[in-house]
């Protein structure tokens, strides 16, 4: 194909879902369907290489998408990990010390 351009266009939210709902299902991006839907509408001729690279860009934005979620899900299991040690370490503290009271409640009452 030539140069991209960019267009905007209106469409019916039910149309939208309907258009996303296709795209997941094909595990494609909305810009892919509509062109491929706009070329075989038209009887236009597919350009092979282009599509698998506007295919492959299209993946590999997804594969980005959900990279940086699954980072954001680390990020919040380390803190949350990072909270529960520090719980355990101030558990053991405590423990400790109550073990401390309890050799020296013993110590008293045996002497």
């Amino acid at each position: 194909m030539s140069k991209e351009k960019i267009i905007s266009i209106r469409l019916y939210e039910d149309m939208l879902e309907a258009l996303d709902e296709y795209a997941s299902s094909e595990k494609k991006g909305r810009t892919q369907i509509i062109r491929e839907a706009i070329t075989n509408y038209l009887g236009l001729p597919k350009e092979p290489l282009e599509e698998k690279v506007d295919i492959l860009e299209e993946r590999v934005n997804s594969i980005e998408d959900k990279n940086e979620a699954i980072e954001k899900e680390v990020e919040l299991m380390r803190e949350k990990l990072d909270s529960e040690s520090k719980k355990s370490i101030a558990l053991r503290e405590e423990v400790r010390e109550l073990k401390s009271l309890v050799f020296e409640l013993v110590r008293k009452k045996n002497s």
